[in-house]
C-alpha cells in the first residue's frame, strides 16, 4: 500500500470525484459468517490505462492490482481509513455516488462512537441497514 505524496488540488479533486461517479465502486468486504461483526469500507475503481490509476495512488494512496488476460485492466483500492479519508475529500465534488459515501462514512462513524472490537447489537443492526442502502444504491437502485 503506498501513501499519498501530495495534497490533491481543487481540480484533482473534481477530477477525482468525476472519474468514481463513472467507474469506482464503494463496498462493505464482511468477515466470514453470519454473524460477523467485522466489516470493512472499501473503495475501488478499474481502469485500462496506468496514468489514471498512478494518480489515485499519488493522491489517496492505496494498492494497485493488475489482471492481464485478455486485455489488461488495472483496479485501484483503497480500505478503511484511506478509504474512509479519500470518501470525506471527493464527497463534496461527487454527483452519482454522493448518497452511497456519505451513507457509508455515517456507517463508520458509528464504529468509532463505540470502537470496531465488540459492537453492540443495536449498533451492528444499524451498520448492516446503511451497508444495505450503500449497496443498492451502487446497484442503481433507490433506497426507501
Amino acid at each position: 500500500m503506498m501513501s499519498a505524496a501530495r495534497a490533491p488540488s481543487k481540480l484533482d479533486l473534481a477530477w477525482a470525484a468525476g472519474f468514481f461517479d463513472s467507474s469506482g465502486s464503494i463496498l462493505f468486504s464482511a468477515g466470514t459468517g453470519k454473524k460477523s461483526r467485522y466489516s470493512h469500507l472499501v473503495v475501488s475503481l478499474i481502469a485500462k490505462d496506468e496514468v489514471t490509476i498512478e494518480l489515485f495512488v499519488r493522491l489517496f494512496g492505496g494498492s494497485v492490482f493488475r489482471r492481464r488476460a485478455p486485455k489488461p485492466i488495472l483496479r485501484w483500492r483503497a480500505s478503511t481509513r484511506n478509504a474512509e479519508r479519500f470518501l470525506y475529500t471527493i464527497v463534496p465534488y461527487l454527483r452519482r455516488k454522493k448518497d452511497a459515501a456519505r451513507l457509508a462514512l455515517i456507517s463508520r462513524e458509528l464504529i468509532a462512537e463505540v470502537g470496531s472490537r465488540h459492537l453492540p447489537a443495536g449498533v451492528l443492526k444499524r451498520r448492516r441497514i446503511l451497508e444495505a442502502a450503500v449497496k443498492k444504491l451502487e446497484h442503481g437502485r433507490r433506497i426507501g
